[in-house]
């Protein structure tokens, strides 16, 4: 009895790969922001095509680019003007004002706030300041013993027991 031989499947994503083996892929946001840092090309944007002009989001890349803080303070200045500005411009200035760079910026998340929002608005309200700058505040006060008992004292101070008083400041991270 004679075996039949059977050609040997493709995958899935094999077949695909060889069907589009002629389009080339279009660039995505980090090769922007690699482009950026690195080549800093100022025919760049010229060359790109419609596919690629599309992933060429100003929030995106500002984002992604802001994690350089060498170059904040002059992105924070050009965030302003981000939307009114169009993409070949906004690309010129970004250029100028980045500095060339082939290093990882690892991104940074917004973190969780250590304490319950009541507890940020007591300190605000002693402080006289705002929510955010309270916020600043006890990250520097909780370094310290002293300063976890200043923060005890003024919820007391607002007639806090000491349930409500550890409910508010409960760790939630």
């Amino acid at each position: 009895m004679a075996t039949k031989k059977s050609s040997p499947k493709k995958s899935k994503k094999e077949s695909t790969d060889s069907n589009n083996s002629n389009v080339p892929k279009a660039l995505g946001l980090f090769d922007h922001v690699n482009h950026i840092r690195g080549t800093q090309n100022p025919k760049y944007f010229s060359t790109l095509s419609d596919a690629d002009k599309k992933s060429f989001a100003h929030v995106m890349l500002m984002k992604f680019l802001s994690m350089d803080r060498n170059a904040l303070d002059s992105l924070s200045y050009i965030g302003k003007y981000q939307d009114s500005m169009p993409s070949e411009n906004f690309y010129s200035v970004l250029i100028a004002v980045t500095p060339r760079s082939n290093q990882f910026y690892k991104y940074i998340k917004a973190g969780k706030s250590k304490y319950d929002d009541e507890f940020y608005q007591l300190l605000a309200k002693w402080y006289e300041c705002s929510s955010s700058e309270a916020e600043e505040y006890s990250e520097i006060l909780c370094q310290t013993d002293e300063g976890i008992q200043e923060m005890i004292n003024i919820c007391k101070a607002y007639g806090l027991t000491d349930k409500e008083v550890e409910k508010i400041m409960a760790n939630e991270n």
